[in-house]
């Protein structure tokens, strides 16, 4: 869309390979591509845990689950996992 070939590859934030809305996609390294694969396609990282009734979150980080924690809604989950995933990203 920028008329330059990119220097990274191109990832779906959503992970839905044909939204290729402009606001859905992103350059990523191999690290952000491999973090954003999914468990289960329509919770990336992301599972809910009966016995608490909460949402927990978690990334792959050098061949290791880290969790993240329990949060009240899906969304927090979420967005804990995305910023833990930049956090890391240079790791």
């Amino acid at each position: 869309m920028t008329g330059e070939d990119p220097q990274l590859s191109i990832d779906h934030v959503d992970q839905n390979p044909f939204n290729n809305a402009w606001t859905n996609l992103r350059l990523a390294d191999d690290f952000l591509q491999a973090n954003n694969r999914t468990y289960s396609s329509s919770n990336p990282g992301v599972n809910f845990h009966k016995a608490s009734g909460k949402w927990t979150a978690r990334i792959q980080r050098k061949g290791k689950r880290v969790y993240l924690g329990l949060f009240d809604t899906r969304e927090a989950a979420i967005v804990c996992r995305e910023q833990a995933v930049l956090a890391h990203a240079s790791d």
